[in-house]
């Protein structure tokens, strides 16, 4: 966990130092594990919402190359659905 850290910065890092996380990991005590965690602080279903509205609203913009646009489209698909858990209405 001491690596943990020297990933994260802004409101990541802030959250990082106030919580009690001393495991990567444990389904068994969500309490204590990083993975459970941040999930439930950063990956909330206000935020997916967010997400998903932003993805569908999204629009190439003029001088944005397609390969940007593709990307930027996939960085937001990751966030939505992490685990490529896709379901029919997406």
């Amino acid at each position: 966990m001491d690596v943990v850290p020297s990933y994260l910065k802004g409101i990541a890092l802030m959250w990082f130092n106030t919580v009690r996380a001393c495991e990567w990991e444990n389904s068994l005590n969500r309490n204590q594990s990083f993975t459970h965690l941040f999930e439930a602080q950063f990956c909330n279903p206000f935020k997916m919402s967010q997400w998903k509205h932003q993805f569908s609203n999204r629009k190439q913009r003029a001088g944005v190359t397609i390969d940007e646009y593709t990307s930027a489209m996939e960085e937001l698909w990751k966030r939505i659905d992490p685990k490529r858990k896709r379901t029919e209405l997406d």
